[in-house]
Formats: C-alpha cells, structure tokens, sequence
C-alpha cells in the first residue's frame, strides 16, 4: 500500500505539471518551431521519446529504491 501512494505522490504531479509545461512550452515557442520545421512528425517523435523516456527514468528510480522504502519502514529508525 505505501508503494502504492509513493507511485501515485510521484506520478501525479509529474504526469500533470509535465502536460501543463509541454502545452506552454509548445504555445511559446509555436512560432519559432513552425519557422524552423520542427513541427514535422521527426521533431514530434524526438519530443514524444523524450517525455516517454522521462517518465520511465522516474518509475524505474521508484522500483529501484522499493526495497530500500521497505527496509527503511520495516526496522525503524536506529537506535544510538
């Protein structure tokens, strides 16, 4: 269950806040892009690996650092 909410705590906000910069990002550099052709379905498939690429780097560090999460929530913190 905590894996569970940490995904989701991670995902979320990456998921929405990544749309919400991709759209502004796209929306102010429009016309230098339509100038220069990066609109052209290369240029979109670069953007589209790029973000995939992204995301995955993020949910694969979550899966990494599950064991530790485990550990860390199983013995506690130490004792001096």
């Amino acid at each position: 269950m905590l894996d569970a909410a940490r995904r989701a705590e991670t995902l979320r906000p990456l998921l929405v806040l990544g749309a919400i910069a991709l759209a502004m990002g796209l929306l102010c550099a429009s016309p230098f892009a339509a100038a220069a052709g990066a609109l052209d379905p290369n240029g979109l498939a670069v953007l589209a690996a790029a973000l995939a690429g992204g995301v995955g780097l993020v949910v694969a560090a979550s899966t990494v650092t599950r064991p530790l999460l485990r550990t860390v929530t199983t013995d506690g913190a130490p004792e001096h």
